[in-house]
């Protein structure tokens, strides 16, 4: 095919799979991970970086590519908190790993907004500041959330959706007015599941059923290691959770539904004035930090999601149009500290008053009681693989 975007990767192929193409963008701020391997005369691009490995039927390591291992670092600041020192939080490391580069020099990670050709890349955003009034900003907001929400169901009309409820975030897109209420589910963990089932109760929302999961981990060593083979050793696995019971949800639907969830990147936050500290010096840091945060660390449980449940999962604050006529244009001085406009954005999409939760606990990080070199077992693994080669490649 002539031309690609990363959406289109989730949406349309399955999961891993090889597509060949003249062009590739990014259209969501690196929410939907893809990465490439520039070939004779076309990219061939793929959720995954062990498929383009397995692919090319060689394996050339880069020896640059050196992601934290994760386990071990919290098995420490574990052993430091129990010891009670005080440098604890100095000591903490970031829960993802900002990179380009793959484990595979010749593979590279698609770039938030970048495009790519055989011959060319560029960064196809431009932010103008030009958006600084609350009212346009919540009237675009509600407009493009619902609009992304709405498209999804008419191209995938006998889909069901699925939404992973917790935050605020997350509730929105359960106010939107949907075109087939009936298509619509929840999913929300311990401890947020009462609360939010008290939100859907207390609002009157229309869902079919609520899916709901008591929060411990279920994964066994298998499901572990699966997990890490398909991020790809890009984020903390212990923050990647519930998936061996969504994974039995698409299966539930014959692998016909979407899940959504309210992704977004705070602290750098759109609607709330968490974002303060990130435009003292200068408003393109606000996008910097969207740019790489959101890529390594959320994208990344985008990314696990589709290539171990098989299911695309998306978020309506990543849609193209969002970001291209809203977000591209936002001036991030505009929210003062205080300030949460997502509860008008949710009174706007549910055309009246929004009873609103004042809690959001949240589920903790998935604890082991087993020990395994992430790096290890990745790179033992595409060893293994190398050779075997692949049959889904699409052109």
């Amino acid at each position: 095919m002539q031309k690609i975007t990363s959406l289109e990767i989730y949406l349309k192929f399955k999961p891993e799979s090889i597509v060949e193409t003249e062009s590739l963008e990014d259209v969501g701020c690196g929410i939907y991970p893809c990465y490439y391997i520039k070939c004779e005369n076309k990219l061939k691009v793929s959720t995954s970086v062990i498929s383009l490995i397995i692919d090319s039927g060689t394996f050339e390591i880069n020896h640059n590519f050196k992601p934290p291992d994760f386990l071990k670092e919290y098995l420490s600041e574990v052993r430091l908190y129990f010891r009670s020192i005080p440098i604890l939080n100095k000591l903490f490391k970031l829960p993802w790993y900002s990179t380009w580069e793959t484990i595979d020099k010749r593979i590279k990670k698609l770039k938030s907004f970048e495009k790519v050709t055989l011959t060319d890349t560029q960064i196809l955003f431009n932010p103008d500041f030009t958006i600084n009034n609350e009212e346009l900003i919540i009237n675009r907001s509600a407009y493009y959330i619902k609009k992304f929400i709405n498209d999804i169901e008419r191209i995938f009309p006998d889909y069901s959706h699925i939404v992973l409820t917790g935050g605020r975030d997350s509730q929105i897109i359960n106010l939107v007015l949907k075109l087939n209420s009936k298509n619509w589910y929840i999913f929300s963990a311990q401890p947020n599941y009462p609360l939010v089932k008290r939100w859907v109760e207390k609002n009157g929302i229309n869902v079919n059923r609520i899916f709901t999961h008591d929060g411990r981990n279920e994964e066994s060593s298998e499901d572990f290691k699966k997990k890490v083979i398909c991020g790809d050793l890009y984020a903390d696995p212990r923050h990647i959770k519930w998936m061996p019971t969504i994974k039995k949800i698409t299966e539930e639907f014959n692998d016909k539904c979407i899940f959504w969830g309210g992704t977004m990147s705070s602290p750098a936050h759109f609607y709330t004035g968490k974002h303060r500290g990130y435009i003292e010096k200068d408003k393109t840091t606000f996008f910097n930090n969207h740019f790489e945060k959101t890529a390594s660390w959320l994208g990344n449980y985008h990314q696990v999601f589709k290539n171990f449940t098989g299911s695309p999962y998306l978020s309506p604050y990543h849609s193209p149009e969002i970001w291209s006529e809203l977000y591209q244009h936002f001036d991030p001085a505009v929210i003062t500290k205080n300030a949460d406009l997502r509860m008008k954005i949710g009174d706007r999409l549910f055309e009246k008053p929004v009873w609103w939760l004042s809690e959001n606990p949240g589920p903790k990080p998935y604890t082991y009681n087993f020990y395994i070199n992430c790096y290890e077992m990745y790179l033992k693994y595409i060893n293994e693989m190398v050779g075997q080669g692949r049959d889904d490649i699409v052109s």
